[in-house]
């Protein structure tokens, strides 16, 4: 059960529309998938002469059910349809937590570790 003030922070996140919920019984990656894409390809279409932007999915599912979906159900006319392997491994972003010597605590000692790799992430490490 989560502590309230976890709850109160996700009240907040959720109010201020950085949050958005799936209903239960739905494909919660059906939405996490459809609002980072739409986020991408309003970004592409803004002109942005940076070409790292727009949507991404910070999680270590690698969507294997939603990849293979795509393939059967996939509409060469349809942009946010296209070829959904190769844009999550542009646009999904996997992590760690770094785990010290005196084991995994993430409370008092877990460091949030984005994977280096991810094109966003280096280029956000080359600026510092």
């Amino acid at each position: 059960m989560m502590q309230t003030s976890e709850l109160d922070t996700l009240t907040k996140l959720k109010v201020q529309g950085l949050l958005c919920l799936s209903p239960p019984t739905d494909d919660d990656d059906a939405y996490i998938i459809d609002i980072a894409r739409k986020a991408d390809l309003a970004y592409s279409k803004s002109n942005q002469r940076n070409k790292i932007g727009g949507g991404y999915i910070l999680s270590c599912d690698m969507y294997r059910d939603a990849i293979q979906r795509d393939r059967f159900q996939n509409k060469p006319s349809n942009t946010l349809q296209r070829n959904l392997g190769e844009w999550m491994k542009r646009k999904r972003i996997s992590y760690t937590f770094y785990r010290n010597e005196n084991g995994y605590n993430i409370e008092q000692e877990g460091t949030f570790v984005p994977n280096p790799r991810n094109e966003l992430i280096a280029s956000l490490s080359h600026t510092e």
